[in-house]
């Protein structure tokens, strides 16, 4: 069997691109147009258009593409067109495997950091809002074709170059990711389109409310009117006013119900931002009611997905907005439902296997709860099971702050506000360093574990390069370690001498980040968890209960409305068996509509 490259050219602007439609809307456009795929391999080298490819002859062996869920995309697009009708016996994407040997995700900076290569985008970058039937025939058009044939090239040597270092399960998990997405989920669409009208006129009455709208000609977001108003009602501004910026969300709930513009600003962000999510659904509605999506295999450092294309599935509101709930959108097709099943508590249960606590294991073997078994642990607490949300729940709030929010270095400033954003706790800041300080007295384990991370990777710098093997195989790569003052002693404003900042690179050739021994905790935890997550999908998929979506720790399956949720419960708790002794459990719902 041989393995054949292929890499297709697509017309796009600024209006016609995958980005703003989605990948099958925009291949099913009128103006969308494949007008040329290269295929590499070894005895391939063809570029040109699709209808004269050599598809019999590559037909029943491998295919591979960087970024194969949009030119696997486009072979179904052909297909549908009666151009091509060959098939692969396997195919892989070589982006997903850079990503997964750490390089970047781009074929130019993988090529770049894997083959040691330039790749020129110039050429497609000058075919935007080009038709390629008016360049075909120019020097321009040949430069085109070159570049299609260099970019099958190199992809075809990523992938013998580096193919076998991709674990077996992270092929199936690379493939299943793609075919995932592909799939997608069915669509409410007329709760999308009430959800819409609800959220347009929302976001147009907090507009009328805000006292600057007349003299910024209808600009929300005009900095210099928005901290005019905020001097004059005395109060401060945020610096970021971005969605995710916790600082901003601080400050809302800080003066959003005692200053009247604040808390017009807070319901036009939320709204604003939950109707432009609303319409990318709307838009990528297909005829079936389904809706296709874009997931990132290895999004992150750690292993973990990310969302892609306009629509994160990763990152859905929790909870129903002035009457919209989003989640609620995404329904089962005819015929089936919903099982959403999570696992419960992974990280905690994670950091107490790699740091050793037992007495907190056994006590969930035992039937605790994690909350529960923390809190008898670390001798707060030594009631029966199953009491302490009903007879302490402020204590029993604390305790899952503490757990969630310090078993990687948080201070006293970040866990107060966690208790606050998150648990709903006030706390001053002496309060709040004297949590920090008890919860890290009686928790030496996880100390020794920050501690033994953080020397590891300070002595790595002699190499530059630290791997911090992962139970399940895989491996964490921290490349190019540094420290920020390699030379000299810095010191504070007091005089004390400060210590150095810790730098690396996850990516090949990317930025430099900063590390200590909590944030690596951190890593090595998320990365263990979203290995269990993996083998907790395949082992789904092989039994007969496709996942529609998943969510960090959460899997989506659809299936036929016979199938008991406690058979896909049972499933996601097994433990895997590199990770012996550590206790996994797993909670599933039926649900006629996707929920939190």
């Amino acid at each position: 069997m041989n393995t054949y490259a292929i890499d297709f050219e697509t017309y796009y602007d600024k209006d016609i691109s995958i980005k703003t439609m989605g990948q099958w809307h925009y291949l099913r456009n009128d103006s969308s147009d494949i007008y040329l795929v290269a295929i590499h391999g070894p005895d391939v080298n063809y570029v040109g258009a699709p209808k004269k490819a050599p598809w019999s002859k590559i037909n029943g062996h491998r295919w591979i593409a960087h970024n194969y869920s949009f030119d696997g995309a486009v072979i179904e697009r052909l297909r549908e067109l009666s151009v091509c009708s060959s098939r692969p016996s396997a195919w892989d994407c070589t982006a997903n495997l850079s990503v997964a040997v750490g390089a970047p995700r781009s074929l130019a900076g993988a090529s770049r950091e894997l083959l040691k290569r330039q790749i020129d985008k110039d050429p497609r970058d000058k075919m935007h809002s080009k038709k390629w039937i008016d360049v075909e025939n120019t020097q321009f058009g040949k430069e085109v074709i070159e570049y299609a044939r260099g970019d099958a090239e190199a992809c075809y040597q990523i992938d013998r170059q580096f193919d076998k270092l991709l674990l077996p399960a992270e092929r199936e998990l690379s493939r299943h990711t793609i075919t995932m997405g592909w799939g997608g989920v069915h669509i409410d669409k007329d709760a999308v389109n009430s959800g819409i009208k609800i959220l347009e006129r929302k976001t147009w009455e907090c507009e009328n409310a805000l006292p600057w709208i007349d003299e910024t000609d209808g600009v929300v977001l005009s900095t210099k009117a928005f901290r005019r108003e905020c001097a004059k009602a005395g109060i401060p501004w945020p610096t970021s006013m971005a969605e995710n910026s916790e600082e901003c969300a601080l400050w809302e709930a800080q003066y959003g119900d005692k200053v009247p513009f604040v808390g017009i600003m807070r319901d036009w962000r939320k709204a604003n931002s939950l109707l432009a999510k609303m319409k990318v659904m709307q838009d990528r509605i297909k005829p079936d009611g389904s809706m296709a999506y874009g997931l990132k295999y290895m999004g992150a450092h750690t292993g973990r997905w990310s969302g892609d294309s306009k629509f994160n599935v990763q990152n859905l509101p929790r909870n129903e907005m002035f009457g919209v709930d989003l989640r609620g959108c995404i329904v089962p097709r005819p015929g089936k439902k919903f099982i959403i099943c999570d696992l419960a508590q992974i990280e905690p249960r994670v950091l107490a296997w790699l740091s050793g606590n037992n007495g907190l294991l056994d006590a969930i073997k035992n039937g605790y709860g994690i909350y529960e078994a923390a809190a008898k642990n670390m001798g707060l607490w030594d009631g029966l099971k199953g009491t302490l949300k009903k007879t302490d729940a402020p204590l029993y709030q604390l305790i899952k702050a503490m757990v969630l929010g310090l078993g990687y270095g948080a201070g006293a400033k970040k866990f107060a506000l966690i208790a606050k954003m998150q648990y709903g706790i006030d706390m001053t800041e002496t309060k709040s360093q004297e949590i920090v300080n008890d919860f890290r007295g009686r928790n030496q384990g996880i100390l020794q574990l920050w501690r033994k991370l953080e020397n590891d990777f300070h002595q790595a710098k002699a190499d530059g390069q630290l791997e911090v093997g992962l139970p399940g195989g895989r491996v964490l790569t921290y490349r190019n370690i540094m420290s920020q003052w390699p030379d000299k002693q810095k010191r504070d404003k007091e005089g004390k001498t400060k210590k150095p900042a810790w730098t690396a690179c996850v990516e090949m050739g990317g930025p430099q980040i900063p590390f200590y021994g909590g944030k690596l905790c951190e890593n090595l935890v998320q990365a263990v968890a979203r290995d269990v997550m993996g083998e907790s999908i395949l082992r789904l998929e092989k039994s007969g209960f496709p996942v529609a979506m998943h969510v960090h720790d959460e899997a989506v399956c659809e299936v036929d409305k016979d199938v008991p949720a406690g058979e896909i419960e049972r499933l996601m708790s097994v433990c895997p068996e590199w990770l012996e002794g550590c206790p996994i459990g797993a909670e599933a719902v039926d649900a006629e509509r996707y929920k939190k």
